[in-house]
């Protein structure tokens, strides 16, 4: 069996990545990707910029300040509390790491409150 010649994006990103199932696929797959949604509009940038730090992507500050007020006000509330609370108001779920990791950052943890 002869061996392809490697396009242009493959030659530019020989590395291979692990996938969940264990499998291995190459970087260029994904850059074909979104080289071929950027060609057909439906990326607006080309390469596709990173996340700067510090930017949420799933949860909005409004429900995580919502949350950290929640916690402030009562610090023995769970996340599960929380969460009835925020879907009552947003409709959204936040999940217990995201929750809690904020929590962290802002100062608002059960121990922390208490003293």
């Amino acid at each position: 069996m002869r061996r392809r010649k490697p396009t242009s994006i493959e030659a530019a990103c020989p590395k291979e990545r692990g996938l969940p199932d264990g499998a291995r696929q190459s970087v260029a797959v994904d850059l074909a990707a979104q080289l071929n949604r950027y060609r057909q509009k439906d990326s607006p940038r080309w390469p596709p910029t990173a996340r700067g730090p510090g930017k949420v992507r799933s949860v909005s500050p409004e429900v995580l300040a919502f949350a950290v007020e929640l916690k402030c006000e009562q610090p023995r509330r769970s996340h599960r509390t929380l969460n009835r609370f925020i879907k009552q108001r947003f409709g959204v779920a936040v999940p217990k790491s995201t929750l809690y990791r904020h929590l962290r950052a802002a100062g608002a943890t059960r121990l922390k409150l208490a003293s």
